[in-house]
């Protein structure tokens, strides 16, 4: 086993124990999801706009583009 499969070079750096999460500094789970709240709500709510102003406009232009072209007989 090479000391680079450890991801360091140098093995004193490889076999000292990594610090995750809050032990680490880091933001706590409340934290992001307070961090994060306004951009969900905003793809939610971006989301819920497109299917309730979107879906019946092509409904519409789908109904009406099908019924402008006249039937093609053969």
């Amino acid at each position: 086993m090479f000391d680079w499969d450890d991801g360091a070079i140098d093995r004193r750096f490889a076999l000292r124990p990594v610090a995750l999460g809050v032990a680490a500094g880091g933001p706590s789970f409340r934290e992001t999801v307070a961090v994060l709240e306004l951009p969900v709500k905003s793809v939610l709510a971006g989301s819920m706009a497109a299917l309730l102003y979107g879906a019946p406009v092509l409904f519409a232009v789908k109904i009406f583009a099908d019924h402008a072209d006249p039937p093609h007989w053969k």
